[in-house]
């Protein structure tokens, strides 16, 4: 039994047992069906791309997703990620290894909850990012409206010691649905790259 109810008899009325924490659902940020297709853009037709999961291996509770991305006739290697007890990290960015994983969601996220993230790119490049979860909004996308968590990353990039640059975005995700859009306001079709559209069901291209 998926759930079970344990009823109490007190002055002729029956009470359910609270659900167990363990039961309850977790919210996925992070869905990887093979042949899913999201497709981000800023309104205008040539500023869209798409990104595709091509490969899902899983072995000893580890998830590897291999995903492609599609700009006009520009196709090539995205990134690799493991998901791993809820964690999601990016373990290669292009054709390019990242050695000790960007750790860029967590399970049980909740608004006010803070991490951080350091590897190096390129091994020439050390990149520290700082992680803020916000409260959940309503988010309104061509893709259509979602509740959406917003989580706010400060990089700072270091290279030779000094430091490089500095910057701040705010990526929107949605249980279920992944990343909806980056940018400050949700949803502006001026600023951002939002979520057109999406797919998710099978597909085994490769």
């Amino acid at each position: 039994m998926r759930l079970v109810f344990t009823l109490l008899l007190m002055t002729s009325a029956a009470v359910a047992a609270p659900v167990p924490k363990a039961l309850k659902k977790q919210p996925d940020y992070f869905p990887v069906p093979l042949g899913g297709v999201w497709t981000y853009g800023t309104g205008a037709e040539p500023n869209r791309h798409s990104i595709r999961v091509s490969d899902v291996q899983t072995a000893a509770g580890e998830t590897t997703v291999v995903r492609r991305y599609r700009m006009g006739d520009s196709v090539g290697p995205l990134d690799v990620c493991r998901v791993s007890a809820g964690e999601v990290r990016e373990v290669q960015r292009g054709k390019g290894d990242v050695p000790t994983g960007r750790l860029f969601l967590r399970p049980g996220m909740k608004p006010g909850d803070t991490w951080e993230s350091e590897y190096q790119l390129a091994e020439i490049i050390d990149v520290r990012e700082t992680f803020t979860v916000g409260e959940p909004q309503q988010v309104t996308v061509p893709a259509g409206t979602f509740t959406a968590v917003p989580i706010t990353c400060k990089t700072v990039m270091r290279l030779n010691a000094k430091q490089d640059g500095e910057a701040t975005r705010t990526e929107w995700y949605g249980d279920g649905v992944g990343l909806i859009g980056t940018g400050d306001k949700p949803g502006d079709p001026e600023h951002g790259v939002w979520l057109q559209s999406f797919k998710i069901g099978p597909d085994q291209r490769k």
